[in-house]
Order: C-alpha cells, then sequence, then structure tokens
C-alpha cells in the first residue's frame, strides 16, 4: 500500500512566518485609500436614507450566505440564495429540495453569521482588545449551531468527533484528499502559533500597514495554522472583515463561484512563503472591496437621481397646490349655492353623497391637512411605498385621466393629482353634475350659471398648471 504524499502547510520548523512593514508596503495596493475615502464620501451622502440600509442589509447577507457555501456547511440552489440574499432571513424561502440540510438547520447557520457579523461592528465601536480570546468567542458564535466536525486518526483516516466549540482542537485536522495529507499546525504548537499571530498583527497594525495586506497576511497564516477542529473558514473571514471595516472598507465576501480562484490564491501563499505570495490573496480582497465601491457609487448616484425627481414632483406640486387653493374657494361658492337653493326650495332630502361631498367642500382645511402630510412624506423616500398605496383611488376614469394627462411623470405625481381631483373636481362636478337630477329643483339658468363660471375657471388655471409641470420636467 502506497504511503500518502505529506504537504505542509504549516512548516514545523519555522511556524508562521512574519511579514514586515516594509514587505508589506511593496504589496500594497495604490488604491487602497482612494476606496477608503470613496466609500465614505458615498456613506455620507446616502446617510439615513433607506437605500444605505438596503446596500448595507444585502451586503450582510450575502456574507452570511457565502462564507456557509463554500465551506460546504449546506447548500443551495441559486434561485434560494438570490432570494434569501436580496429578502432576508426565512425559513419560508428554503424549499424542499433547495438544500443538503433542513430549512430550519440552514437559517440557524445562517443567523449565527449575521449576528457574528453585527457584532464585529460592535467590536470595533468598544474599547475590546483583539486577541486569542475574542476569536475563541468568534468560533463559538458561527459554530453555535453545529454539533459534530471532522477530524483525522493516527491512520490518516476521517472520522466524527464532538465539537469543541470556542477551544484550540485537540485532533489533528490535516485532511486527506487524493492521496495527499495537508499538514496544518500540530494540537501541541497551535496555541503558541495563535500568540504569534496576535503578535504579528499587532506590529502591522502599529506600523500602519495597508488594511487589504494585513488581512490577506492574516488570513494565510491563520489559515496554515487551522487552530479549530473545524470552522477555521468561517472564522478567518470574519477576521479579515473585522480588519478591513475597521479601516473602512466592506466584508470580505467570496462567493461561491470564486471559490477555485479563492483557493488558487491560498495555495500560492503556501507555495512562496514570501510577502509576493500573498499578492493573489491581496488582489482578491482588493477586487471585492472595488466592487462594493463601485456598487455603492451606483446606488448613491440612483438615490440622488431619485430625490431630485422628488424635487421636481415638489416644485408640480406646489404648482397645482396654488391652483387646488383657489379650485376649493370656488368649489365652496357652488356648494353654498347649493345649500341656499336647497334651504330656499325646503327640499326634503338632499343625496347623502351630495351632502358629503358638499360637507368636504365647506371644510377645505380637512383636504388641507391630507395634502400637507403627503408632502411630508414625500420628503421620506421610505414613505413611498406607503404614499402611494394610500392615495390610490379605484375610480378608473379618474385613473386613466390622471395617466394620460402625466404620461412621463412618476406614479408619486400621477397620485398626488388624483387625490387632489378627488377633493376638488371630483366633490364639485361629480356631485353637481352626476347627480343634477336629484337636484333639479334648483333654479336652472342659476346652477348652470355657476357651473359655466366654475368650468372656465378651471379650463384656465388647470392649463396654466400643466404648463408650469412641463417646465420642471
Amino acid at each position: 500500500m502506497n504511503q500518502p504524499k505529506l504537504v505542509q502547510i504549516w512548516n514545523p520548523k519555522t511556524g508562521i512566518l512574519p511579514l514586515s512593514p516594509e514587505e508589506a508596503a511593496a504589496i500594497a495596493p495604490r488604491e487602497t485609500q482612494s476606496i477608503i475615502d470613496g466609500i465614505a464620501a458615498e456613506t455620507r451622502r446616502l446617510e439615513g436614507s433607506q437605500a444605505l440600509v438596503d446596500f448595507n442589509g444585502r451586503l450582510r447577507r450575502e456574507w452570511s450566505v457565502m462564507t456557509n457555501l463554500i465551506e460546504g456547511v449546506f447548500t443551495l440552489d441559486r434561485g434560494t440564495t438570490t432570494t434569501l440574499i436580496e429578502w432576508g432571513f426565512d425559513p419560508r424561502y428554503i424549499g424542499h429540495g433547495a438544500s443538503d440540510r433542513s430549512a430550519n438547520d440552514v437559517y440557524d447557520a445562517l443567523i449565527d453569521c449575521e449576528e457574528v457579523l453585527n457584532g464585529l461592528y460592535d467590536f470595533i465601536k468598544g474599547d475590546r482588545v483583539f486577541g486569542t480570546s475574542y476569536i475563541k468567542e468568534l468560533h463559538s458564535q458561527l459554530t453555535r449551531s453545529q454539533e459534530t466536525s471532522d477530524a483525522v486518526d493516527s491512520f490518516g483516516v476521517g472520522t466524527k468527533i464532538p465539537l469543541l466549540r470556542g477551544a484550540w482542537k485537540t485532533h489533528p485536522n490535516s485532511p486527506l484528499k487524493d492521496g495527499t495529507i495537508y499538514q496544518y499546525c500540530s494540537p501541541e504548537n497551535t496555541a503558541s502559533e495563535m500568540d504569534q499571530l496576535i503578535a504579528g498583527y499587532d506590529a502591522l497594525v502599529a506600523a500602519n500597514s495597508d488594511p487589504i495586506v494585513v488581512a490577506a497576511w492574516l488570513h494565510h497564516r491563520f489559515t496554515q495554522i487551522h487552530p479549530f477542529q473545524d470552522g477555521n473558514g468561517r472564522v478567518v473571514r470574519a477576521l479579515v472583515t473585522l480588519v478591513l471595516i475597521r479601516a473602512g472598507l466592506t466584508p470580505f465576501t467570496v462567493t461561491s463561484e470564486q471559490r477555485a480562484d479563492y483557493l488558487d490564491a491560498l495555495e500560492a501563499a503556501d507555495s512562496d512563503s514570501s510577502a509576493v505570495g500573498l499578492v493573489p490573496l491581496v488582489e482578491m480582497i482588493k477586487a471585492r472591496c472595488l466592487n462594493d465601491y463601485s456598487t455603492i457609487m451606483k446606488v448613491a448616484e440612483e438615490s440622488r437621481a431619485q430625490s431630485d425627481k422628488s424635487e421636481v414632483n415638489l416644485t408640480s406640486l406646489s404648482a397645482f397646490n396654488n391652483v387646488t387653493d383657489q379650485l376649493f374657494a370656488v368649489s365652496r361658492t357652488v356648494a353654498e349655492t347649493v345649500l341656499v337653493q336647497t334651504n330656499r326650495s325646503n327640499s326634503k332630502i338632499i343625496n347623502p353623497v351630495v351632502e358629503s361631498s358638499i360637507a368636504d367642500l365647506l371644510n377645505p382645511y380637512e383636504a388641507e391637512k391630507k395634502r400637507n402630510n403627503a408632502i411630508k412624506e414625500i420628503h421620506n423616500n421610505a414613505g413611498y411605498a406607503f404614499l402611494i398605496n394610500r392615495t390610490l383611488i379605484q375610480d378608473d376614469k379618474l385613473s386613466r385621466s390622471a395617466n394620460l394627462i402625466f404620461p412621463n411623470y412618476h406614479p408619486l405625481s400621477i397620485n398626488i393629482f388624483k387625490n387632489e381631483f378627488k377633493y376638488s373636481v371630483q366633490l364639485t362636478c361629480h356631485s353637481l353634475i352626476d347627480f343634477k337630477e336629484e337636484i333639479s329643483f334648483l333654479e336652472a339658468e342659476k346652477i348652470d350659471s355657476v357651473l359655466e363660471r366654475y368650468k372656465i375657471w378651471f379650463q384656465t388655471n388647470y392649463s396654466r398648471f400643466i404648463v408650469e409641470s412641463h417646465k420642471n420636467r
């Protein structure tokens, strides 16, 4: 029987190798500071917006999903992966056959990771020291839903053992793949090597080394040690993310499609112990940060465009308000005429719809209040959906009219128009014309005269509003 080939990922003669500040500077990307400054600038522009909340939420969900997928904690089909990243974590989104694990198992693992990522941000805000105790704590949190781990017995055969959460490995975890044993640090040397890892990290931070280079060095050296029985990949990607977000960058996410390139980058560092060996991993981390910077720039641009459109909507709405203020006054005159004529005729009944409409017209302040509330909500991007749903009028004719008048306008403008139209024209014309038969006892000449004056006035002022609206497109 052939003996398996041995590849030393961790060298027992040298242990993990430090990286000097000079070596770090030699492989530092020129773009790092520009990316940091750019992300900070776009974040400030988006501060307080729903767009920023959505961007950060998606980043965190993608990190949580992908860090589990590339380590094989569970499998997910492409559609479910996209749904969880875009819409959030819910076991109901994980259909039968979408994963090799139960929906609840997948959900628990995702929540564990999401809570760890949120904790990284809290760690940065606090005064805690970055050390081995914190790394153990991360491992305990990330593997909270995991009961067992893979191990290798004295014959090099894989076996299952209970997972020790938050504790250094007690069994060798050097895997046997295709007749080759990839040897990580031995359990006996793990504690001392982790101390060396922290010392090397502190030295690079003290020298103000490039955070992407620090992250790459930390990642590779941690992987050489493989200090835990299982979950090392999840822990080290959390540590890399901590280094990056502390510097103002974004979480380090490796997608399923990038897994092969990711492993190649780590193997390049295994093969070359000099700083040059880290370059592929440095480039991969930089590429992810650049991608996130590009994404937040697009988000900010879209947000600004939406804000500009809202300003146009507000200007148009202001012009319409000037018209409808006068419209309310004329409507009140019409309504008062109806009441006077009705009282004079001693009418026994007034159609309930007409009565309600007249009451509204005589009290335009209620409509004014609703309009002001709508304007306030326009300023709040998060209120768009609510506002559109609230102001939607079910009258098909009115909806079609609004859409014909505003063919190129944002739906919000159309719905504000329909809302105002409802309280002004509909409550007057609809009531007085459609129900004219029910108030036919009024003096025909009198009511026709009022309606004619109303019609001319409305057409004149409404046309002016349309002209002013077109100026602001």
